[in-house]
């Protein structure tokens, strides 16, 4: 089992396959390093959407998303988009932050978070409007992709010093 990351036009930009594991590892440095960087509850509330993605909870290679999934706003995707990049480079850079031992090699981890980058770099605004739509039409149904419960306070691991979602601490639940 994996979990699929995957562009909206994926034909020309791909899918990332990245195992249960793998997942858990990419994902972690991601929160550790998005709660750093996250000085603003808009901004902290996209790390708790990828916080959010438990497989504890939701189960084994069912925590993967498109990238219109995340919680994009219409008005301010480039602020958006210019935060989570910057999120992925601090990833690539200090990895776990001497947080956690990941287990990974890090230039294997550092091309996945590079991987991902690419998806990212070209997810455009027609592609969020394309997804917003799209989102709008499957309310009828249920929805796609996992709301982000915000907490009424930002609270952070006092371990890891991550978001803490209604799980809890990511870190704590997955690499401990």
């Amino acid at each position: 089992m994996s979990n699929e990351i995957c562009h909206p036009r994926y034909e020309e930009y791909g899918i990332i396959q990245w195992s249960n594991s793998r997942t858990i590892v990419v994902f972690s440095v991601l929160i550790i390093n998005g709660s750093r960087l996250a000085k603003t509850r808009r901004k902290a509330e996209f790390i708790l959407w990828l916080a959010q993605r438990e497989q504890d909870v939701f189960g084994l290679g069912m925590v993967g998303f498109d990238l219109g999934d995340l919680p994009w706003s219409l008005d301010d995707f480039e602020k958006e988009k210019i935060f989570l990049l910057k999120v992925i480079e601090s990833a690539k850079e200090e990895l776990g932050c001497g947080v956690v031992k990941l287990g990974t090699h890090p230039e294997v981890l550092r091309g996945d978070l590079e991987d991902l980058r690419m998806l990212i770099l070209n997810f455009t605004d027609e592609d969020l409007r394309t997804a917003y739509l799209l989102k709008e039409e499957l309310k009828d149904i249920g929805g796609r992709g996992l709301p982000v419960e915000m907490p009424p306070q930002l609270e952070k691991c006092k371990i890891h010093r991550v978001l803490l979602t209604q799980y809890g601490c990511y870190v704590c639940n997955n690499l401990s």
